[in-house]
């Protein structure tokens, strides 16, 4: 029998240990989360989407009813997109994201020369949404004011509706929902979008492209949308389903590439002993130069050890991956998981077990860069790599398939501000706590840092 707890991270990773091998049920309103130990990882992930799912669960975890997600059940297109467009030719996604970074560098990043204080979490989701937008829509649409404020706000609106309505039993979330204007602005969002989506798909069937999508030489000018049409199956290519969908690309890379980015700029802040060393690998790989290639980022070991240690400490959630039974499972030791059951795996308190991790209390972002040095393991702990006690990025089949893009976005962002900026935390000043909604982890949003352009 499952133990009931509420969802609360100190009694997660406390009952994580005390039932290693057994399961207990986390409590939220809206559902309960079956919380499984790791040990069922690799049996599960053999099991078909079809019958245990992550989209499911994510449409789930945002009432997806209220937050206009259903149609993502539909179809698994912004899956496919990223699996076969985007992975497949990071090397042209990236040179276009270096521009993209080029322009927002200069445009909202402060230049200043001495020491102020800076709001740093804006500022990186509209870098990233700059980004994002470039790989997804391409340019101009990437520069639009309003496309890029479209996006912002997106987000905002979806955690806001969802986390709200959380508050409330089922029973009330038809009545509740009616009273949200946070719920009335999404459904403008959404309506915006397709006004902005509609004449760049109109452009891109006026020049009869959907026939020669497939062709190297028109994926190497491509953008996810103009994939996303070309390869359509069934109705993914009518205006109703792709807009949505752009929404939706674009809320999951936002929230966690930035949210990532501002915690390594504030682990950097809390421990800045990185900080040279970390520049000293850059200028040896690099040669200092703003324009590293895919292939110089995945030479940045200690970079990227940095990063993954910092996920470590700064979880996006506390409960990873989610998955939706969607018919009833018997596993092999005789556990039966009823068809409904959310289920979760505790990734959070995985991070923090002395067993699974040495001195989980200390910052230590040369430990994956040590272990990748020992014989037959330099592939092996990478800022992307997922295992069955490295859950940030999911497990299996159904990990975040857009990690290698972020991994390497994320770099690239953080090679600019060491190289062109010093940064700190104010006199006296600690790193931010961070907040957390449920399951679901946030930095808090009134943290700021100290920076002034770099004398080089």
């Amino acid at each position: 029998m499952a133990l009931t707890i509420p969802l609360h991270h100190k009694l997660q990773a406390h009952h994580t240990r005390r039932f290693k091998n057994s399961c207990f049920i986390v409590k939220r309103l809206d559902s309960d989360l079956l919380v499984l130990s790791n040990k069922y990882l690799e049996e599960l992930s053999f099991v078909p989407k079809t019958k245990l799912s992550n989209v499911h669960s994510q449409v789930q975890n945002i009432l997806g009813s209220y937050t206009y997600s259903t149609f993502l059940l539909d179809s698994d297109q912004h899956v496919r997109v990223v699996q076969n467009f985007l992975t497949p030719n990071l090397k042209t996604f990236l040179s276009r994201s270096r521009e993209e970074l080029d322009f927002s560098f200069e445009h909202d990043v402060p230049q200043i020369n001495e020491w102020e204080p800076v709001d740093i979490q804006p500022i990186l989701q509209k870098m990233v949404a700059r980004v994002s937008s470039r790989v997804f829509v391409g340019s101009p649409a990437c520069r639009d004011d309003a496309w890029l404020k479209l996006c912002l706000e997106f987000p905002i609106n979806v955690f806001a509706t969802a986390f709200i309505m959380r508050l409330f039993p089922p029973f009330l979330h038809p009545i509740v929902a009616w009273t949200l204007p946070t719920r009335y602005r999404l459904r403008k969002n959404l309506k915006h979008a397709k006004e902005h989506v509609a004449p760049i798909v109109a452009q891109y069937m006026s020049r009869g492209a959907a026939s020669s999508s497939k062709e190297e030489i028109s994926r190497e000018k491509s953008t996810l949308l103009e994939w996303m049409i070309g390869n359509a199956q069934g109705n993914e290519a009518d205006l109703n389903s792709l807009s949505p969908r752009l929404m939706f690309l674009s809320l999951a890379s936002i929230h966690s590439t930035s949210s990532a980015t501002a915690a390594a700029l504030f682990d950097l802040c809390a421990h800045p002993e990185y900080i040279a060393p970390l520049r000293e690998e850059i200028m040896e790989i690099t040669g200092g130069t703003n324009h590293s290639c895919k292939e110089d980022l995945q030479k940045l070991w200690k970079l990227d050890s940095f990063l993954r240690e910092s996920q470590r400490c700064n979880p996006l959630t506390l409960l990873s991956p989610q998955r939706l039974a969607l018919t009833p499972l018997t596993l092999s030791d005789g556990t039966n998981i009823p068809a409904g059951t959310h289920l979760a795996f505790p990734s959070s308190a995985l991070f923090t077990d002395s067993s699974v991790v040495p001195n989980p209390d200390t910052f230590d972002g040369f430990r994956s860069y040590r272990q990748r040095l020992q014989p037959g393991e330099s592939t092996r702990h990478l800022m992307v790599s997922t295992n069955r006690n490295h859950l940030y990025f999911g497990y299996g089949k159904q990990a975040c398939p857009g990690r290698f893009f972020a991994a390497n976005e994320i770099k690239m962002i953080l090679i600019r501000f060491l190289m062109e900026y010093d940064i700190r935390f104010a006199e006296g000043k600690k790193k931010p706590k961070w907040w957390t909604i449920d399951e679901m982890v946030f930095a808090d949003p009134r943290a700021r840092v100290e920076m002034r352009k770099r004398d080089i």
